[in-house]
């Protein structure tokens, strides 16, 4: 055994981060085209698990999400959604590619706040 708490299978899929209130209204998200994401300059696809909201959201409170399932990441439950990270022209951004609207934004910060 190498002691590692890593789990041993791939995150459930959902259409959000795994630590985000099921209540929130995600057609609220500004959205982006794919294609745009991708041309930004390098891309990857992952799987979003746990993403910070900013402080002055008002979307309801994710305190608490993971309900007490075991299995998860720094007590969320080892549950995210599709997204794609991009980084480019000065941005990073993570987006949830599920949806017929196009990826929804996630995050988008500024590369240079980012490395301060």
């Amino acid at each position: 055994s190498s002691g590692s708490s890593a789990p041993a299978r791939p995150p459930s899929l959902l259409d959000r981060p795994g630590n985000w209130s099921r209540t929130l209204n995600l057609a609220e998200l500004p959205r982006r085209d794919l294609q745009e994401l991708r041309s930004l300059g390098l891309h990857w696809s992952c799987v979003t698990v746990v993403l910070r909201r900013l402080p002055h959201d008002n979307s309801p409170s994710t305190a608490g999400a993971s309900g007490g399932r075991a299995g998860g990441v720094g007590g969320w439950p080892w549950e995210g959604c599709q997204s794609v990270l991009a980084l480019g022209a000065g941005k990073i951004i993570c987006a949830a590619v599920a949806g017929d609207d196009g990826p929804a934004v996630l995050a988008e910060f500024d590369v240079a706040r980012v490395l301060k």
